[in-house]
């Protein structure tokens, strides 16, 4: 029998009937959340009109609507849809729409990890951090070319530290790009401890690392190698810890360790 699940525990049959079932009824879904099953097409077998061996069905439109649930699978593949499409960056115009755009849907992704963990400072640290790191990086970048080509038109590479209000840009520049390491640290921090995944830590450092020699051909290289692993840890998640919980072991940690 096919159907629909048109509420918490219900199924309404293509036969006009309703049927009551339970997530053990589920089989191809471990531990089901039933509210992210509602709207969503199954497959079932009755007995004493009761829906069991339930199927949920994995067709294209059951696929969109699960996007709009926030569980941990959704989450995964609205972050590594946004990667995708940041794929295509190299692009000019289409494929910069389309860079921003996977940019608006990996930030929807951390935005529900961080409702979905009960954390009020996962996206607010990585929002502050990306605005910050690219504030600071453009006006550290524009410092440094200036001075240089204001030196090399004058013959004299050093010319432009002469420019005191060029320079104090550039340090203020620096001073914002640093603010915003410091927030994204904070970021990559409380995403290892949600997720129990401690290469995120690493994982921060090789970017630094890689916008420190982004000048030359190793920061680029180094700043893929570190994407794509980046990636994989993502793809490896396979539970969520709430902030409260965290908290409240850590707690009991220190009392065991004051004791």
């Amino acid at each position: 029998m096919r159907g629909k699940v048109l509420k918490l525990g219900i199924i309404s049959g293509n036969d006009g009937n309703r049927y009551s079932f339970c997530k053990e009824d589920i089989t191809n879904q471990e531990n089901p959340n039933l509210e992210h099953l509602v709207g969503l097409e199954v497959d079932f077998e009755i007995k004493e009109d009761k829906a069991v061996d339930i199927y949920v069905i994995n067709d294209f439109t059951n696929s969109l609507k699960s996007l709009t649930f926030n569980n941990l699978k959704s989450i995964k593949i609205k972050y590594f849809i946004g990667v995708g499409l940041g794929i295509f960056n190299f692009i000019p115009v289409i494929g910069q729409f389309l860079s921003f755009i996977g940019l608006i849907v990996r930030a929807v992704a951390i935005y529900g990890l961080g409702k979905l963990a009960h954390s009020k400072t996962l996206f607010k640290n990585l929002l502050l951090g990306g605005i910050l790191s690219a504030i600071g990086s453009f006006m550290f970048y524009i410092t440094v070319v200036g001075m240089f080509e204001a030196g090399m038109a004058l013959g004299i590479p050093s010319v432009g530290f002469g420019f005191s209000g060029v320079y104090i840009v550039g340090l203020v520049g620096l001073a914002i790009l640093i603010v915003g390491f410091i927030f994204t640290y904070k970021y990559y921090t409380e995403l290892a401890l949600i997720t129990n995944k401690k290469e995120f830590k690493k994982i921060f450092i090789g970017y630094v690392v890689s916008a420190i020699t982004s000048v030359i051909v190793v920061g680029a290289i180094l700043y893929i190698i570190i994407a794509i692993w980046e990636l994989f840890v993502w793809k490896n998640i396979n539970e969520i810890n709430e902030v409260k919980k965290l908290e409240k072991t850590e707690e009991n940690q220190e009392l065991e360790d004051k004791s």
